[in-house]
């Protein structure tokens, strides 16, 4: 006996791997105490030729002892090499089905065909390069790829049968077709592959990238899932009715009349909020505004959490649209809305909503008799810098209006700070608290300038991946702001400070009695006093 023989025990009839030899005893895999080498007997491995492996890769003769045998992972081995065909993925499937087949025994074959047996499977081509031919099934290995993906990772269940949770009779179908056909424009496809195809191209917004053999296929596919109630079909018409795209016109009512139906079948904060903004708009009513309808649908939308539709709930009770005017309520959604894109604008998620609702908190300011000029330029230049960015990276229909009303208030908020010429004097160095959220450390930097000015330079020191690295900081003497991780304040005036060290990493900062603290936990670790602060572009520095 050696090392890596598969031994069965004479006395318990249990099998495994001897692990490792002594003079008397083993260790092996199915005990954890040494067993005699008097009792195990080495079992020699199957012998599998061309037809046993043909037999494997479809899950034939399953009830035969050999092969439940293989597939308990029983040692085997073969000198033979074997390409699978198409036709023995339609037979894999068949079977499937036939002998209820589970998530269990689907991991089993998986392990012997990939690993076990990996070298005696020929490969069976490569994939397509383009990812919808592979969506498309144009050849092969697409075609074995898509079938395997959906039936060998089904759920985490070991004991659920593979066929009640996978639409085999489908895949077989969808195989088939590929067997009589592999011309992509010829081919009849099954609503799965359909359905996949044209989800695909409208999530990742590339309908403009296909060529019009594929976005001929895109219009057919969409309209017969549609044409069956095919929720996939349903909802890709839905919102290529909704404004348009290349390929279907924009047609407000069938949107509509699709959105609606989608509803019925599930109610989605999505499809709400469409609605929501078809009704808002008066786009199916001569453009004239169906607000109760509007308001019924984003009060729907809003309660699944949806940020469009709360910050339209927002609008319409800060302009009275079908409730009483309540700028109170409005503004405390908009803050709730703000807070939260906020965050997720400065973890890279440029897709939010900041744009939308940091531009409302800058209107509703402006609107007031006696507008903070930097409260509202703040949150002006933050929505312009959120919509740059949302453009650059996504096209949403709507984004380039929501820019030009940004541009708007933009510029009525920095024509108001220049008509005033108020200079911008802070009495507590408060850009540097948002460096601290999330329970970030942040360094801080003393410098005392020959101007008399003192320099406070705040880095944060990133403990968490999973929390913004980088703020979004106004600059207001440019009337723009920045994404970055450190920030420079100068104190001015009557400057003095304490500190242990000029840089010290720090926890959180407290307003004292005329000083700013800065604290390592429970310890004060410097100390500054200031008549004011000011912070400077670094594109204009002065000192």
């Amino acid at each position: 006996m050696k090392v890596f023989d598969y031994v069965r025990d004479k006395e318990t009839n249990n099998e495994g791997v001897i692990i490792k030899l002594n003079k008397n005893t083993a260790h092996v895999s199915f005990s954890d105490k040494a067993v005699s080498l008097k009792s195990l007997k080495v079992i020699d491995r199957i012998e599998l030729d061309t037809k046993d492996l043909i037999k494997i890769f479809r899950i034939s003769d399953f009830n035969d002892v050999k092969y439940r045998a293989i597939f308990a992972f029983y040692p085997i081995k073969s000198n033979f090499s074997y390409k699978p065909t198409l036709y023995d993925l339609r037979n894999l499937l068949m079977n499937v089905k036939l002998f209820n087949i589970t998530q269990e025994i689907i991991t089993s074959w998986v392990y012997i065909v990939n690993f076990v047996l990996k070298d005696n499977y020929q490969e069976v081509g490569e994939p397509s390069d383009d990812k919808y031919d592979a969506y498309l099934l144009k050849n092969q290995r697409d075609v074995f790829d898509y079938v395997l993906q959906q039936i060998t990772d089904v759920s985490s269940d070991p004991q659920t049968v593979i066929s009640e949770e996978v639409d085999i009779d489908q895949l077989i179908k969808e195989v088939q077709n590929n067997i009589d056909c592999d011309d992509i424009s010829k081919k009849e496809y099954g609503d799965m592959v359909k359905a996949n195809f044209i989800s695909e191209v409208s999530d990742c917004d590339e309908l403009d990238k296909l060529d019009g053999q594929k976005r001929e296929l895109f219009k057919q596919f969409t309209l017969q899932l549609a044409q069956k109630g095919n929720l996939t079909g349903l909802e890709v018409l839905a919102y290529s009715y909704y404004g348009g795209n290349s390929v279907f016109e924009c047609d407000w009512k069938k949107s509509q009349e699709l959105l609606l139906q989608l509803y019925q079948k599930s109610a989605s904060a999505t499809y709400a909020n469409s609605l929501g903004y078809i009704y808002y708009y008066g786009r199916t009513n001569n453009n004239v505004a169906q607000y109760d309808l509007a308001f019924k649908y984003f009060s729907i939308a809003a309660a699944y959490g949806n940020y469009e539709a709360r910050y339209k709930l927002a609008d319409m009770f800060s302009q009275g649209k079908e409730v009483v005017k309540n700028k109170y309520i409005a503004s405390n959604i908009y803050d709730e809305i703000y807070k939260e894109n906020l965050s997720l604008f400065q973890r890279g998620f440029y897709d939010c909503k900041l744009a939308d609702v940091a531009l409302r908190i800058a209107s509703i300011e402006l609107q007031k008799d006696n507008p903070d000029v930097y409260l509202a330029l703040w949150y002006a230049i933050e929505a312009k810098k959120a919509i740059e960015l949302r453009m650059e990276y996504f096209d949403f229909y709507g984004d380039k209006t929501v820019k030009e009303s940004i541009e708007k208030v933009y510029n009525s908020a920095v024509e108001l700070k220049e008509k005033r010429k108020e200079k911008l004097e802070m009495y507590f160095p408060g850009l540097i608290q948002p460096f601290y959220e999330d329970g970030q450390f942040v360094e801080i930097e003393l410098k005392m300038l020959k101007s008399g000015k003192l320099k406070i330079k705040a880095t944060q020191i990133n403990r968490n991946p999973d929390v913004p690295y980088k703020r979004l900081i106004p600059i207001f003497d440019n009337n723009e702001c920045i994404l970055t991780d450190n920030i420079t304040i100068y104190g001015c005036g009557n400057v003095s400070y304490s500190c242990k060290n000029d840089k010290l990493a720090t926890t959180h900062m407290e307003k004292g009695e005329g000083t700013v603290l800065f604290y390592n936990c429970d310890e004060v670790v410097a100390e500054i006093w200031a008549d004011y602060y000011q912070i400077h572009s670094r594109k204009n520095k002065k000192d």
